[in-house]
């Protein structure tokens, strides 16, 4: 299968506003590494607004590559929203990159689970 060229946004799924008490799903495209981790961050900050609101649950289905720099902005993202009383998880995870996140330890930082469903059950 070919991989999408060097690229990351980040959008909101259709439930922008969640149901209470659910979180707020975000979906990550491309790949998250040195030159998109910036505007990951960014995007990422402004998606889940500030002090307020729900545990945030990043969908990394469609995110083909994570460098260590990529993993940074995560790990960032996690402890600002930690800071909050919020929480980040991950789902959706490829193989590749399931296999980044085991090898660097990040799963003993941000949970990761197979699919949006079982996360959403742990949220």
């Amino acid at each position: 299968m070919t991989e999408p060229f060097a690229t990351a946004s980040i959008q909101v799924l259709p439930e922008a506003a969640p149901r209470p008490g659910a979180p707020l799903v975000l979906t990550v495209e491309g790949e998250l590494e040195e030159t998109t981790a910036a505007p990951f961050s960014a995007a990422l900050t402004e998606a889940v607004g500030g002090h307020d609101g729900p545990d945030v649950l990043l969908d990394l289905g469609r995110l083909y590559r994570l460098d260590p720099v990529g993993l940074d902005a995560i790990a960032a993202a996690a402890a600002r929203l930690a800071g909050h009383g919020r929480r980040l998880v991950l789902a959706g995870v490829r193989p590749r990159v399931r296999e980044f996140l085991s090898l660097a330890g990040a799963e003993a930082l941000v949970p990761v689970f197979p699919t949006l469903e079982q996360a959403g059950l742990h949220m």
